[in-house]
């Protein structure tokens, strides 16, 4: 009886779990399903409508961005990848790059999902941005945050 009591309440407590965090996303996602499904639109508008592009170093970023591709590799449920993700995105549409060079995965919280590339990314934190140059060769990444700026950061990246 003790046995069975302890398994009841150990699936109750991974229901309940489940219950709280909901399902958490895995696999490629678009710039779109971030923009459009109910379950991410709040916070995604509220960090992309409230960050400000600086919009003094879009020429010169522009050009460096200019051939490149990025790839993003975020969890739905991670706090600084809801905060850092929009922001990211809101820059590349000020810059006019081409979104069709721009990867997102969503991970769960081992950083796993089913496309065998993010083993190969060594991803330990997210969100983590990673540029690579039109063979793709990794050029650098941004990890968690920024050390700067975003702006500040990919201009570094792509200028070394």
């Amino acid at each position: 009886m003790k046995h069975i009591f302890t398994v009841l309440l150990l699936v109750f407590s991974i229901l309940l779990s489940a219950q709280s965090y909901g399902k958490v996303k895995v696999g490629k996602l678009s710039v779109s399903e971030l923009t459009t499904n109910k379950s991410y639109k709040q916070w995604y508008e509220k960090e992309y409508n409230g960050y400000v592009v600086d919009t003094a170093k879009a020429p010169l970023l522009r050009q460096s961005l200019s051939g490149k591709e990025i790839t993003i590799v975020m969890g739905i449920w991670c706090s600084d990848s809801r905060r850092e993700v929009p922001r990211i995105i809101k820059v590349l549409k000020c810059l006019g790059f081409d979104l069709s060079k721009l990867t997102i995965y969503a991970v769960d919280k081992a950083k796993t999902n089913p496309h065998r590339i993010i083993a190969s990314l060594k991803i330990q934190y997210v969100p983590t941005t990673i540029v690579t140059n039109s063979n793709g060769v990794e050029l650098g990444r941004i990890v968690e945050t920024p050390l700067m700026t975003i702006e500040n950061d990919l201009l570094k990246i792509t200028s070394e």
